[in-house]
């Protein structure tokens, strides 16, 4: 975590125009796996679910929103991936069989 500070605030000092750079990204943090269902070995409870995942988004590329916490029930990690894509100006349509976004996010 003390890496991933140093990098954002890195790209806070840094100016893009009249703005931060930071301002015009869309950086993504997130770790293994969550804690839940894991249909690969079909266990409950398990270290490496996509379930309960947390994940850190960062930037205000395409108008993310800064400082809110979201609990994305029922959608899939690369959901939030697609979502930072899309703020990004990308016109990705889906990540294998996923294809939302996240609400309130942007």
């Amino acid at each position: 975590m003390k890496h991933w500070a140093t990098l954002l605030g890195r790209l806070r000092d840094a100016r893009e125009g009249d703005a931060s750079i930071l301002d015009n990204t869309a950086a993504v943090f997130t770790f293994e796996g969550g804690h839940g269902f894991d249909p690969a070995d079909a266990r409950q409870i398990s270290a490496h679910s996509t379930e309960n995942m947390a994940m850190i988004v960062a930037g205000g590329a395409g108008g993310l929103k800064r400082g809110v916490h979201l609990k994305a029930t029922g959608m899939h990690p690369a959901d939030v991936f697609l979502t930072a894509l899309r703020a990004l100006g990308s016109t990705q349509t889906s990540l294998g069989e996923v294809s939302g976004e996240v609400p309130g996010l942007r």
